[in-house]
């Protein structure tokens, strides 16, 4: 009789890597073809901009989640997302395929496109590693049932952990929108917007979430959202409805871009998980 087992490990791996490959090629295809950096103002509607600009931030901070706490080796696995990205900057670049600013961006912003895009993916990285070592956090290849320590993955403490982690990032976006470098600027703006970036790919990569969960994160995610709100008005000596207006519209792209990532990563077998409390992991 033919053992089928190590096959089916074997198809679910080869699956998994070209699920993960296949969504490293869409990120590069996105920014070569929808990269908003550099777009004229009145180019393309103002709302289309600032979601693809949502989607565009997204990309370091979802690889810098898989690079922190993804499945493999993590010497192998950090290079080898580093190396996609660098390819996803590179796509953007190449300016002539662009489908929304076809002509050459300026050095300048290009430059501070990449530098921006590897310290946000750096410090996501550094952060989600931090969590993941000190709670357990990880994504895994999914191929047996799951345990009950398994299924209750989103308890209290789980919150409280992705609270702290969002606010880390909110204080440091609030210390960079507060610089004078327009540069800086962004990077603060952005940090303030990674809400729903963090927390939707572990909710739609978890075995089964709890509903007090689920009914929590919109409570978070509004509560988070007013205070960038509300900082980003306060620096920029704008109206709140204009800044409302403009980061709704980039979480809209995040929110887009992140949960698309973990569906993909789900059909291919992957789930969060975190060790069982009784098993003394951290």
């Amino acid at each position: 009789m033919v053992d089928t087992s190590h096959e089916n490990i074997g198809t679910r791996r080869c699956r998994a890597v070209l699920a993960v490959a296949f969504l490293a090629a869409v990120h590069v295809a996105f920014r070569a073809l929808l990269n908003p950096i550099g777009v004229s103002v009145g180019t393309i509607p103002d709302w289309v901009a600032l979601i693809c600009m949502g989607v565009l931030v997204s990309q370091p901070v979802l690889f810098g989640i898989w690079a922190a706490i993804g499945p493999g080796p993590f010497f192998a696995r950090v290079p080898a997302t580093i190396a996609a990205l660098i390819a996803v900057c590179i796509a953007g670049v190449i300016r002539r395929w662009n489908l929304l600013w076809p002509s050459v961006a300026a050095t300048s912003i290009q430059a501070d496109q990449f530098v921006w895009d590897l310290a946000l993916f750096a410090l996501v990285m550094g952060t989600m590693w931090i969590a993941g070592k000190l709670v357990g956090w990880r994504v895994v290849s999914y191929s047996n049932e799951p345990s009950a320590a398994q299924l209750n993955q989103f308890s209290l403490k789980f919150l409280l952990g992705l609270t702290a982690v969002c606010s880390v990032l909110l204080a440091i976006g609030r210390l960079w929108a507060s610089a004078n470098a327009s540069a800086a600027s962004f990077a603060g703006i952005v940090l303030l917007t990674l809400f729903p970036v963090l927390v939707l790919p572990f909710i739609a990569l978890s075995v089964r979430p709890l509903w007090r969960f689920i009914l929590l994160v919109p409570v978070l995610w509004a509560f988070l959202t007013w205070l960038a709100i509300e900082t980003v008005a306060a620096m920029e000596k704008v109206p709140p409805s204009q800044v409302a207006n403009e980061l709704v519209l980039l979480q809209v792209g995040a929110a887009i871009a992140s949960l698309t990532a973990a569906m993909m990563l789900r059909l291919a077998g992957y789930r969060f998980s975190r060790p069982p409390r009784s098993s003394g992991t951290s």
